[in-house]
């Protein structure tokens, strides 16, 4: 077994050194390849010494302009994968030595699974990223929890059940789009409308820091609401009913934290832009469903 890791930077190649140096100290034996979409152009490859090439890491880099985050991930992926298992590691995550052989154990006791979804968790501040559930229970990824328990630098996906779906992410969503998230749930929603079986373990977990609001996160999170909202609506009306509850417990989860929040005026102003955004990516995929309506 193997496993593909698409990767992007675009700011700074820090990160993904960093990254590349956890990669290097994994207990897993099998190949681990980097497909990197180099939005940076100034990076080095940290792979050139003949111990890391000992430790069946390989890179695979590709420079391209700016870009969004879909599309980036589009361009890796269309270097061929080859390998078992694909995975969509962030440049600022980690993984702590014993993932990628956990990972690997996972698929190897359960033929039957095409999807791994595990936990992100900050280790410096001891806290889940989105308070996903830290317990070893499998929880069956459904239309009802697609929102809530993927993330995307902790899914692991069959490269059999990725290509038969459509190895691509969708350009419309993501950071660094109108629409600043979505693009890993919609690939998980498409997995599971394909008769997929996606599972969370939260006892298995990558490493990324949790972060805490700033001014500049009214904007950002107000994009995310909108690619939320957006694609939430998509795939209600398509079908997948259980949508609806996590569209419900997003909006009662911001106004509860802007009215917690209310005397701290960046935090409150974040959940307020989120709320702002869920509502319009709603009415966003509202009108585009009546625009189609329209014109057949």
């Amino acid at each position: 077994m193997g496993f593909d890791l698409i990767i992007t930077a675009r700011d700074t190649t820090e990160h993904i050194d960093n990254f590349v140096k956890h990669l290097r100290l994994q207990e897993f034996t099998g190949e681990m390849r980097v497909l990197f979409a180099d939005q940076c152009t100034s990076w080095k490859d940290p792979l050139s010494n003949s111990v890391t090439r000992d430790r069946n890491v390989r890179i695979e880099a590709l420079s391209i302009d700016r870009s969004s985050l879909s599309h980036a991930r589009n361009v890796a992926i269309s270097l061929g994968l080859r390998n078992d298992i694909v995975a969509f590691p962030d440049d600022d995550c980690w993984y702590d030595k014993q993932l990628l052989a956990s990972v690997a154990t996972a698929f190897a006791k359960d033929p039957s699974m095409d999807v791994l979804c595990t936990n992100v968790f900050d280790p410096i501040c001891r806290k889940s990223y989105g308070n996903r559930p830290l317990r070893p229970k499998e929880i069956r990824v459904r239309s009802y929890n697609v929102f809530s328990l993927p993330i995307s630098v902790g899914i692991f996906v069959r490269r059999d059940a990725f290509e038969e779906v459509g190895p691509w992410f969708d350009e419309q969503l993501g950071a660094g789009t109108a629409f600043g998230s979505g693009e890993e749930t919609e690939l998980i929603a498409r997995l599971l409308i394909s008769g997929k079986k996606v599972v969370y373990r939260g006892d298995i977990s990558v490493f990324h820091l949790v972060p805490s609001y700033g001014a500049s996160d009214v904007a950002k999170y107000k994009s995310y609401g909108l690619g939320f909202g957006y694609l939430a609506t998509r795939l209600l009306m398509s079908g997948q009913y259980g949508v609806a509850w996590e569209i419900a417990c997003v909006l009662v989860k911001s106004l509860a934290g802007y009215l917690l929040y209310w005397r701290k005026p960046t935090t409150k102003r974040v959940y307020l832009s989120r709320i702002s955004g869920v509502i319009g990516g709603i009415l966003h995929a509202v009108r585009n469903k009546r625009s189609h309506a329209s014109c057949k």
